[in-house]
């Protein structure tokens, strides 16, 4: 790959300077024959940092993993003590013999050659909008400011707003913190359902978490496109990747996301973002791109 960022497929992107690159969820999936939105293939990443956002495993894939050598530096959310809805990857990638894992919390950071990464907050995809049963055993997760060569980019796959926060009004903070964005890889799914319907999806153990007062509320559970552009205006960013979407066929055959949901809110159509951006002033580009798709950012 050259010196840019790499959409490489679903929430994989790859992100290089001067001879080296992180790798944001790397996430292996078989040959499937005519499905062209298919991720790259991970042995051709070659990693020097790898990010993980969260636990579910299209985001944090051992098998994509193990193809990187055991002393590829892999950051993961720090995990106190683990629970139904996350487990402690640092603790399994020590397990599987990987020497450098980084466990890092909000606001934490570290340097990789000429990469800074901030660790900023992750929201959403909870197993409600609102309160929850237990929620000291929320699904913890991290999301990722990179910057490099003057330029920062953000990857917030699967991001949205809960209890404990709303990633819009954590974008305008980065912003002021840290300053505005060049590109803001965001995903736009929403998952609005109501509870029980969380029985037919990868992640029915959340339902175990619903306060039996919501199950009759249809909840939103990520951010849709609508959301997507708020977020990419309060961070003031440049360009909006919308990437993370669960729609692709191969998706559903790896028994990810619904389960025989036909019901197109789950997996929206990507025109949802470009229209979500005409409809309000100063929207930033929206640039898609497809598996193995660069942005020549870096230059």
């Amino acid at each position: 790959m050259a010196d840019g960022v790499t959409a490489v497929g679903h929430a994989t992107v790859a992100v290089q300077h001067a001879g080296m690159r992180v790798v944001v969820d790397p996430f292996a999936v078989p040959p499937l024959p005519g499905d062209a939105q298919r991720p790259l293939p991970c042995r051709a990443l070659r990693p020097d940092l790898v990010l993980v956002t969260h636990g579910h495993p299209d985001h944090f894939d051992l098998h994509a993993l193990l193809r990187f050598g055991a002393d590829t530096p892999i950051v993961v959310p720090a995990v106190a003590r683990e629970s139904l809805l996350s487990v402690d990857m640092a603790l399994r990638l020590r397990e599987l013999g990987f020497r450098r894992v980084i466990a890092l919390r909000w606001h934490d950071s570290v340097q990789v050659g000429p990469f800074r990464v901030v660790v900023l907050p992750f929201y959403g995809e909870q197993p409600t909008a609102g309160e929850f049963l237990h929620p000291e055993a929320r699904n913890l997760g991290n999301t990722y400011l990179i910057e490099v060569a003057g330029r920062r980019i953000a990857c917030i796959a699967d991001a949205g707003a809960d209890a404990a926060g709303d990633t819009i009004a954590m974008a305008r903070a980065a912003a002021r913190r840290h300053g505005p964005l060049d590109v803001l890889f965001g995903g736009y799914r929403a998952w609005r359902l109501h509870p029980i319907e969380l029985l037919g999806t990868s992640v029915a153990r959340y339902l175990l978490q619903v306060p039996r007062a919501q199950w009759g509320t249809r909840q939103q559970l990520m951010h849709d496109a609508d959301d997507l552009i708020a977020a990419a205006r309060a961070w003031q960013a440049r360009t909006v990747v919308p990437y993370a979407n669960g729609g692709a066929p191969w998706f559903a055959r790896l028994g990810l996301g619904p389960h025989g949901d036909d019901d197109p809110s789950f997996d929206p159509d990507l025109v949802t973002v470009t229209q979500a951006a005409a409809r309000v002033a100063n929207a930033p580009a929206i640039r898609p791109l497809r598996p193995g798709e660069r942005m020549e950012l870096l230059a």
